[in-house]
């Protein structure tokens, strides 16, 4: 199920959701060096918090900042990892990215593929756990983290109830968030699955508390890309958009004649039509099965060639 989360703050520029998808992991990769950080160049410029970026500089451990910032200020599942190759155990790891596209939108996609525990892999003991995940970058300013295979079962080095643990038994992560360059500003989560928070305040800052399940994603969301889209609410006497957060269907009941005989386009926050329906009566049925689990927006014209866009949430 697609739970969606957003802040309160009075100047707020990220939306942040979550839900369960898919994960592939990539092909085509280029191969990064785990031993120092990475400078990743997009081949656009990535706008981050109304500042545009022609590349960003990750770590290994998941950690990563832009040109000028005073601190990391990329999070992303952020810990102590290392390759498996030196835990001597017959796991392949690797750390490696593509530049892709996603419905027309330009993607720097990163994947962490079956790294381990830093203090684990380089114990007396190592242990056979593995960590795969991806942080897309879109060229509209979009973050999303998709999670592959988690299985830390076996590491004495993680736990629940106090996340990622230094051999001296101190707790050092997950982290997973993102601020801006002077750290005044940030959208980190912490909970658990069944119970996320978003953290707004440097002084909350908290771990997340569960190992992310396979096909879990969160996505961070720029304000402009919801304004560009312009996302409008709808007159009071428009129309009503039913079962929203949607299964397989949402309805769309109107309250007069305006936008009967009307084209309903969805769209991704990429900008690309998935569906347009002719509108013929009100309390429609609309088949929204096809949709992945995310953000999209409906686009409904009337009589009056007035534009009225709606946020649907596809579960």
């Amino acid at each position: 199920m697609l739970i969606f989360a957003q802040n309160a703050m009075s100047q707020q520029n990220y939306i942040v959701t979550w839900g369960i998808s898919g994960y592939d992991t990539l092909t085509g990769y280029t191969i990064l060096d785990p031993d120092e950080d990475n400078d990743i160049y997009f081949g656009f410029e990535f706008p981050f918090f109304d500042h545009p970026f022609g590349y960003v500089s990750m770590a290994l451990d998941g950690y990563g900042y832009f040109e000028g910032s005073e601190d990391y200020n990329l999070m992303m599942y952020g810990g102590a990892f290392e390759m498996h190759e030196y835990s001597r155990l017959p796991i392949f790891s690797q750390w490696r990215y593509k530049s892709d596209l996603v419905d027309g939108s330009k993607v720097i996609k990163m994947e962490w593929r079956n790294v381990g525990i830093y203090d684990d892999i380089w114990s007396s003991n190592p242990t056979d756990h593995r960590i795969n995940y991806q942080v897309w970058f879109y060229e509209n300013g979009i973050i999303e983290l998709h999670f592959g295979e988690m299985d830390l079962e076996n590491t004495p080095f993680y736990n629940e109830s106090t996340g990622f643990i230094w051999s001296d038994g101190e707790s050092y992560g997950p982290w997973l968030g993102i601020s801006n360059l002077d750290i005044t500003e940030m959208y980190y989560l912490t909970g658990t699955l069944d119970n996320i928070s978003i953290i707004t305040m440097e002084d909350s800052l908290d771990i997340f508390y569960e190992v992310p399940e396979f096909g879990r994603y969160f996505r961070w969301i720029p304000n402009e890309v919801v304004a560009n889209n312009k996302i409008l609410k709808p007159a009071d006497n428009d129309f009503i958009i039913r079962n929203n957060p949607a299964g397989d269907y949402m309805g769309i009941s109107f309250k007069n004649d305006l936008f009967i005989n009307s084209d309903l386009e969805i769209f991704s926050l990429s900008g690309k039509l998935v569906k347009r329906q002719r509108i013929n009566k009100s309390n429609e049925q609309i088949d929204v099965a096809h949709l992945s689990p995310g953000i999209y927006l409906i686009n409904l014209k009337d009589k009056n060639s007035r534009t009225v866009s709606v946020k649907l949430i596809k579960k």
